[in-house]
């Protein structure tokens, strides 16, 4: 959700955004962000089930290998 929200993979190292670090970005992120926190929350439940549909084609790929 931060990578998305953060623009993470456009992040050079040489930024002034990547000089403060992730952590002081994410939190600098979520306080600009201008919808709700339901909105938020919803965001981060979509990561998560991403990550979890991912984690479990990986899982299946890995079976079809062996």
């Amino acid at each position: 959700m931060m990578m998305r929200l953060d623009g993470c993979i456009n992040c050079e190292t040489d930024s002034f955004k990547a000089m403060r670090g992730c952590a002081l970005c994410a939190m600098q992120n979520i306080r600009r962000f201008k919808g709700r926190d339901r909105d938020l929350l919803k965001l981060y439940q979509q990561a998560r089930q991403d990550v979890a549909e991912y984690l479990g084609e990986q899982k299946a790929q890995r079976r079809k290998a062996a």
